[in-house]
């Protein structure tokens, strides 16, 4: 009786196992997880917010305030969650005064303006905020204005560029270092460095400065 006794304890009765309350709960855990996976659904993925991978369309582009212009930026023009990459074979025309975290400006794709004075915002907090690429192409003409207001230390640029205006307007915080990258930088309009906190801190206007 002792040694029936014990089964009994263990959830064995007349040869068959009774399912505990841990064991049940293993099992429709293990069920779930069979059919998330089946599913497809991302057990382990980062839930922390990452920002969105834009990329034009690989299609030939089109102007930048078409969601159809673009892919992976969820169905919409690319926000300022955004992290946007041209590639070779597309254009993109600025039509718009967008916010986004960093562009890339790949060999062989081209951003150009559309003859009307547009600015386009960088604010990442990571990475390169500019970059282009060695064939890529960068048109701003006298209508492109590009601002940098990160709040983070960052590379600025990537790549042999010409802007129009450019101005920086970071985030001021004690040794907080913000770097011009690789290949050097023709302003052509005014280039101009401000903060919130102390207004414009320099500024120069001669045409064709090169950093």
């Amino acid at each position: 009786m002792e040694s029936v006794k014990r089964l009994t304890d263990v959830g064995v009765r007349s040869g068959k196992p009774r399912l505990t309350g841990l064991t049940r709960v293993a099992i429709l855990l293990a069920a779930l997880i069979g059919l998330m996976i089946a599913l497809g659904y991302p057990l382990w993925q980062n839930q922390s917010v990452q920002a969105a991978a834009c990329q034009s369309n690989g299609t030939g582009g089109g102007v930048w305030s078409s969601a159809a212009s673009w892919q992976g930026c969820g169905g919409v023009a690319p926000t300022a969650a955004d992290s946007v990459a041209i590639l070779s074979g597309d254009t993109i025309t600025l039509d718009a005064d967008p916010t986004v975290l960093t562009i890339d400006v790949q060999n062989g794709g081209i951003l150009t303006n559309n003859g009307v004075a547009h600015t386009l915002t960088l604010a990442g907090t990571s990475g390169t905020l500019f970059t282009l690429g060695a064939s890529g192409t960068f048109t701003p003409s006298t209508f492109i204005s590009v601002v940098m207001n990160p709040d983070a230390a960052v590379t600025l640029t990537s790549g042999t560029i010409t802007f129009y205006n450019l101005t920086l307007s970071p985030t001021i915080t004690l040794a907080r270092t913000y770097t011009f990258g690789s290949g050097a930088l023709t302003i052509n309009g005014d280039f101009m460095i401000r903060n919130s906190q102390f207004g414009i801190i320099a500024k120069s206007r001669q045409t064709g400065d090169i950093i």
